[in-house]
């Protein structure tokens, strides 16, 4: 990335700095929060003349506080008129949440997402979107954190090679594709099979879809296909286009779609795969699980027709699905989803094979000695667990608004 790029990210188009600002980092003898946010925000300017990095951040702190903080709170508080006319008041919340939106540079929406405008004491315990890159590296780093392992997470037929020999399944990929060189899709597909495209690096299903073939329309025609967050492709000629645009992005991957055990095929849309994410962490210098959550495939977005995820947290030690912590906080839609979900699980409901991908994760976060804490996200099959892929940089919102602050 060249500099005229770089200045035009950081003077202009971040509207919040990259970690959390405050006077207080200049007093000595601050807690253990305070420090590691300090030191969390300060190594994002390696790199850079420190003079510079500190002038950047000035800027993007006066943008913060003089417009695009105040922007967003007034947005946010507008967005939660009603609650907040019935709760406990405009002027408190304006308070407590204005107070951490300017005093910390913490984006009132994540406030709210947190609970913290109830407790604004905790609010250093919490790890926010705009740390998130720089937390990672920084609980990694006293590990000796390698670009290689990194690379290989990014790369799904690296780490698929490294973690086949250990006996851990991964999804098949029967075609590799390599950049730009793309032949028809209908090429790969056999009838009656139902596909999974996606890119060979990266995650967040970035251009990923499924495709198959209608009974009813012979060839390429006869294409079917749904993008990875739910947007319809109707015909062949979508399907193709989306195959093409994939194919320009990356090397591309054509997998089986999987299929869901029989315990949890019921609870899904129809041909969405439920997805477990479990991730594993070092702990002093034993593997732990620091997380553990079902997501599964329950509803649309109303405007964008987007397809969206209930969420339930899992006990590590054997795999029994509990509930959600405070759903009157999640909006309408997803609180409702959330309960049909509820009320269509066994009580108790213990995930099938859960020894299995327990042992797997463990074992494939041990292939990593140098990165702290890693996602695997699995899909149970009839079979058994088969892992889509690990993940580093992994969103720290789900297992917080669950346990707490990392830093807690």
């Amino acid at each position: 990335m060249g500099w005229l790029a770089v200045a035009r990210r950081e003077l202009w188009q971040r509207h919040c700095p990259p970690g959390l600002i405050s006077w207080r980092y200049l007093w000595p003898g601050q807690d253990g929060r305070i420090i590691a946010h300090r030191q969390i925000w300060w190594q994002q300017g390696e790199g850079w003349p420190r003079w510079l990095w500190l002038a950047v951040q000035g800027w993007q702190w006066l943008r913060w506080v003089g417009w695009f903080g105040p922007l967003a709170l007034w947005r946010t508080l507008g967005r939660r008129g009603a609650q907040v006319a019935a709760g406990e008041g405009l002027g408190q919340q304006l308070w407590r949440v204005g107070g951490l939106t300017l005093g910390w540079c913490i984006p009132p929406r994540e406030i709210y997402q947190f609970n913290l405008h109830h407790h604004p004491e905790r609010a250093l315990d919490y790890i926010f979107t705009q740390e998130l890159p720089a937390y990672h590296r920084w609980r990694s780093r006293p590990l000796g954190l390698k670009p290689a392992s990194l690379a290989t997470l990014q790369d799904k037929l690296r780490l698929a090679a490294q973690l086949t020999p250990l006996g851990i399944a991964l999804v098949p990929t029967p075609h590799v594709i390599p950049r730009g060189q793309a032949a028809p899709l209908i090429t790969y597909l056999e009838p009656g099979a139902r596909l999974f495209c996606k890119t060979r690096s990266g995650n967040q299903g970035r251009g990923a879809f499924t495709v198959w073939s209608a009974a009813s329309v012979a060839g390429a025609a006869g294409l079917r296909g749904q993008g990875f967050e739910g947007q319809e492709l109707a015909d062949g000629a979508a399907v193709e286009a989306a195959w093409q645009a994939l194919c320009q992005q990356d090397d591309a991957l054509i997998q089986p779609c999987l299929v869901n055990h029989a315990a949890l095929e019921p609870l899904a849309m129809a041909g969405r795969a439920i997805t477990v994410r479990y991730i594993t962490a070092w702990q002093q210098g034993q593997i732990c699980c620091l997380s553990a959550v079902l997501e599964v495939p329950t509803h649309r977005a109303e405007r964008h027709h987007q397809i969206l995820y209930s969420l339930l947290p899992l006990d590590p030690a054997r795999g029994r699905v509990l509930p959600w912590p405070q759903p009157e906080r999640l909006p309408e839609a997803a609180r409702q989803a959330l309960a049909t979900l509820e009320l269509q699980l066994p009580q108790p409901f213990d995930l099938p094979h859960w020894p299995a991908l327990v042992w797997a994760s463990h074992q494939a976060q041990a292939e990593f000695p140098d990165l702290w804490a890693i996602a695997w996200d699995w899909v149970i099959t009839p079979s058994g667990p088969v892992l889509l892929e690990g993940n580093t940089g992994w969103g720290t919102a789900t297992p917080q608004m669950i346990q707490g602050g990392l830093l807690g």
